[in-house]
């Protein structure tokens, strides 16, 4: 029954996340996807877990479908042991619009909560060593994952073990993912040492302009990390999957206690992410902090557990207002279908996160620059997205000198974009 369940909600994870896969359009669009590509062939890379990866799968895209499955099974996993919800939780995960959004773009998202989620599955299920070190080895396919490592502190609760069966646990959770943090400790300097002025790969304190909070200020920045996930837009979820969570958790039973504290640890992971990262969130950046909440909705959802599918319309309807952007400012990229949502669905933070105005043919310029003798200068464009152009070719040719400067560079037109290169 345990194995028709996984494999049904992989099922269900895998359809919908192709489908919008297939609505946005092909490779590359997604947060750093020029870059992760040429990593496979330069290194380099900030998160070298998601080139690896990606050159083990084959496909970048791929990549993130098949994370999304992983997570859809690891969340039925949790919802069988925390709650006999394995089903409603497994067809939660896969239907759950925040998970299909990343589950359909290239990026390490996707990947990345899935390897966490996994590794969650596994410490919940009494093997704490390996669970605690895949979940932290997670970070670095992105540390994006971060807020999930905590609910693990409850994953020795679960079962009947007796008091010094529970402390053994604890050791071995403590020791594997300290070996699984120590492994890639790096990716979490950004909010033990951050660089102010420096992006979020330097700082995750983006409220605060990059440096640490002090303490007067902490008041103000929490109702607004609050307000910002009050102000969340229907299609993420917002507010039904909580309310179900907020159910799930109460429901009698078994590791009730177990639940409450998980719906707890989950809310305060999501209202740490909004107060640090400010009024550029990204609804995309609590993916992974909701996964303890998908859980428990899957667990209110036990006894109608295919009602979760409803959360697919909201998920594609996104989506494919995302494709219906791309489509505008890339031509002849996305396929849009036009399905229809009452509420908003505008992209353009998403949109921005993930692509350029007609970026495939500054991606195309590449191969007219293959026979340049060099250097080649290349305006600086927002958010370092001149890499849809400088990746693919360095990654080309790995000789050629590329200059990223403002000064005096020469005009290449692509309506309705201008891009400068010399």
């Amino acid at each position: 029954m345990r194995l028709t369940v996984w494999l049904g909600a992989a099922a269900v994870a895998f359809v919908l996340r192709v489908v919008a896969s297939m609505l946005i359009g092909p490779f590359p669009f997604g947060p750093d996807a020029p870059g992760v590509d040429a990593a496979l062939v330069l290194g380099g890379h900030p998160y070298p877990l998601h080139p690896w990866l990606v050159s083990m799968v084959g496909d970048q895209r791929l990549t993130s479908i098949l994370g999304g499955l992983v997570t859809a099974m690891a969340c039925a996993q949790l919802g069988g042991r925390l709650g006999n919800g394995a089903l409603g939780a497994g067809l939660v995960a896969a239907c759950a619009p925040l998970l299909v959004l990343v589950g359909a773009l290239d990026g390490g998202d996707a990947p990345a909560v899935g390897m966490c989620a996994l590794g969650l599955a596994l410490a919940f299920s009494g093997r704490p060593f390996l669970g605690g070190a895949v979940a932290a080895l997670a970070l670095g396919v992105k540390p994006v994952v971060a807020p999930l490592l905590v609910p693990l502190v409850l994953a020795p609760l679960v079962g009947d073990a007796t008091t010094r069966r529970r402390v053994l646990q604890y050791v071995l959770l403590a020791i594997g993912t300290g070996l699984g943090l120590l492994a890639v400790h790096w990716t979490v300097l950004p909010l033990f040492r951050p660089k102010e002025a420096s992006g979020i790969l330097g700082s995750w304190f983006m409220a605060t302009n990059g440096s640490v909070p002090q303490m007067d200020q902490l008041p103000a920045l929490v109702v607004a990390g609050f307000t910002r996930l009050w102000d969340l837009p229907v299609w993420t979820g917002h507010p039904i999957l909580g309310g179900l969570a907020l159910f799930g958790a109460a429901l009698p039973g078994r590791h009730r206690r177990v639940r409450i504290a998980l719906a707890v640890l989950a809310a305060g992971t999501m209202l740490a992410t909004s107060t640090l990262l400010g009024d550029g969130l990204n609804p995309r950046w609590i993916a992974a902090a909701s996964v303890p909440l998908v859980v428990l909705a899957g667990i209110a959802l036990r006894r109608v557990p295919y009602l979760a599918v409803v959360f697919a319309w909201p998920a594609l309807a996104y989506v494919d207002g995302l494709a219906a952007m791309r489509a505008t400012q890339d031509p002849g990229t996305a396929s849009p279908i036009g399905i229809p949502w009452p509420l908003d669905r505008s992209a353009p933070q998403q949109f921005d996160s993930s692509s350029i105005c007609n970026a495939s043919q500054l991606r195309a310029l590449h191969l007219e620059l293959l026979d340049h003798p060099g250097p080649v200068t290349v305006q600086p464009l927002r958010d370092g997205r001149e890499g849809e152009l400088t990746w693919p070719l360095q990654a080309a040719r790995p000789d050629l000198e590329i200059r990223i400067t403002p000064d005096d560079p020469l005009v290449y037109e692509s309506e309705p974009c201008v891009y400068a290169i010399r």
